[in-house]
Formats: structure tokens, sequence, C-alpha cells
């Protein structure tokens, strides 16, 4: 058991990291200068490395309590394992759920559940932890300190960028294509920027990442984006474009960030 009891220790060590390289704005990003997109990538990755340590974990405990017939009366009696099996089915299901075809195939809904699972794996690990070592929890105290601190940098930079909300015009293009034009108080941004778009009629407290078709000094200072229609988001966009009365929507809002090439 104590190469299992090992392996659990690392795969909590790594929660802190696993949420530092999930953020829009985080210290990682700040120091090397990689934008959060590609750091996303190794973010599924360290989260992969918790599965194996979590599964290392699990296999090894229920191993070394077979081998003096313990794991019945462990299963029976003690509180970890009932707490641990739903640390592991959530951390499957994070994992599971964030492969190509699930998270294509709607990708508000997969946003949505996977805050949800994160949240519900969070208290289940808190439940995990053994009384006898509470100052482990340091690990997950410290994830969501990082969570809330890049949801409240994001909102700030919100609220700074739409002191004065822009107003969309779309229009649509031959192919499924929508092409939307931003009247913003943005006036400075760098070639491959991008942001991340928010229109509250589509999807309330929902932001969409949209790289910037045009310069600081064409169409008059204005963001155009050129998106084509796909699910969801995208696909209401066109559809609001079509209809004779949605070709203007006031009180679009985006939230500046930097594409690194």
């Amino acid at each position: 058991t104590a190469l299992g009891i090992r392996a659990g220790w690392l795969a909590i060590a790594q929660i802190p990291l696993l949420i530092l390289l999930a953020g829009k704005n985080n210290l990682i990003g700040l120091v090397t200068g990689v934008s959060y997109e590609r750091l996303n990538v190794l973010h599924r990755w360290v989260a992969r490395g918790v599965l194996l340590m979590a599964t290392l974990h699990v296999g090894y405990q229920n191993y070394g309590w077979n081998q003096y017939g313990l794991r019945q009366l462990e299963w029976s009696t003690d509180l970890c394992t009932t707490t641990g099996l739903a640390v592991y089915v959530l951390l499957c299901w994070q994992n599971l759920s964030t492969l190509a075809p699930f998270r294509n195939f709607r990708y508000e809904f997969f946003v949505f559940q996977h805050l949800i699972t994160f949240f519900g794996l969070i208290i289940a690990i808190m439940l995990h932890l053994p009384s006898t070592a509470l100052y482990s929890r340091v690990y997950i105290w410290i994830p969501i300190g990082l969570y809330l601190f890049d949801r409240l940098v994001r909102t700030l930079r919100s609220m700074l960028n739409n002191i004065h909300p822009g107003q969309a015009t779309l229009e649509v293009l031959a192919g499924g294509v929508t092409r939307i034009r931003v009247q913003t108080r943005v006036k400075r941004w760098s070639p491959g920027a991008h942001v991340l778009l928010a229109i509250p009629r589509y999807g309330v407290a929902q932001s969409h990442p949209a790289t910037i078709a045009s310069t600081p000094t064409s169409h008059n200072g204005d963001l155009l984006f050129i998106l084509k229609a796909q699910k969801g988001f995208t696909k209401n966009l066109l559809k609001s474009a079509n209809s004779p009365t949605g070709s203007l929507l006031p009180g679009t809002k985006g939230e500046m960030a930097t594409l690194q090439k």
C-alpha cells in the first residue's frame, strides 16, 4: 500500500498545476509569453498524469488490502473508499469528456459540465483526504484561489474594455459565413490577436474566441470578425444575420487577448 499512498499524494500535488494551466490569465503564461490556448494542451496532459497516478493509487491500495484479506473490510467500514471512488469516477469522466468527439458535439454544454464536474471533484477530494493529514488540503485551496484569481482578472479586463459596450453589425457571406463588425473603444491590437466575444442574447456569461480580421487603421478602427457557422454560438449568429431584425445587435462585448503564433 505504500506505493498506492505515494501515487495518491503525487496525484493531489498536481492539482494546482492543473488549474494554473487552465486559466485564461495565469503566471506561467505571464512569465513564458505562451498564450492560454497553447497552455491548455499541457493542461490536458497534466490531467492525464493525475488520472494515471489516481489509477495506480486505486490499484495498489486494493491489491495491498487483498494481500492481507482486508479489502472487503475496508470497503464496508472505511469512508475513504467511497469518497475515493467518487473522485476516481469524476476524474475518469473529465478526461473522457475532453476527447474531441465529446467536446465538439456541443461545446457550450461541454464547458458547463466540465466546470460542474470540476467543482464536484474538488469537493470529493476534500472529503477523501484523511483527517490525519488535513494540512494536505492546501493542494486544494491553492487551485481554488488560482481559479478565483483568473475569474477576477477576466471580469476586470472585460469591464475595462466594455465601459461603453460596442455595437455589432452582422452580415451574411457565402458558404455559411457571418461577418461581424464591432464599434468599440479598443483601438490597439497586434496582428493575429483575438478577443473573447460575448453577445448575451446568444448565451449569458459565455464568451467565444474570435480572431480579429482587421487592422487598427482599417474599417475606421472597428473590429472585424469572419466566423464560419458551426454549432451553438456561430450558428445562432448566422440565423440572426439572416433575420430581418437581427443585423444590428447593441451591447456586444469583447475581452482582449493575444494569440501567439
